[in-house]
């Protein structure tokens, strides 16, 4: 398991940039959406975090919400690994 966790990765600069990139006006509410479902998922916050990011990023860019109250998609953890599910 990677030495750093998700919410120090998603703190850089390199991080917030590639989102806004990617996201543009919402990449705030993307990342909020990110931590707070790693906040409330113990198994998911064993998962490397770079995975997260990008089955996160991989819903985002196929303009599917994360966010658990919709069901378009989820970030599931696996065997220490974080997956793109489509809800």
């Amino acid at each position: 398991m990677s030495a750093v966790k998700l919410p120090e990765l998603m703190s850089t600069e390199r991080i917030k940039n590639r989102f806004n990139e990617v996201v543009g006006k919402n990449a705030a509410v993307v990342m909020s959406t990110i931590m707070s479902l790693y906040n409330a998922n113990k198994q998911l916050q064993e998962c490397e975090p770079n995975s997260i990011l990008g089955a996160a990023m991989f819903a985002v860019t196929s303009n599917l919400s994360i966010s658990p109250s919709l069901g378009q998609a989820y970030v599931v953890p696996f065997r220490g690994k974080a997956t793109f599910q489509i809800g």
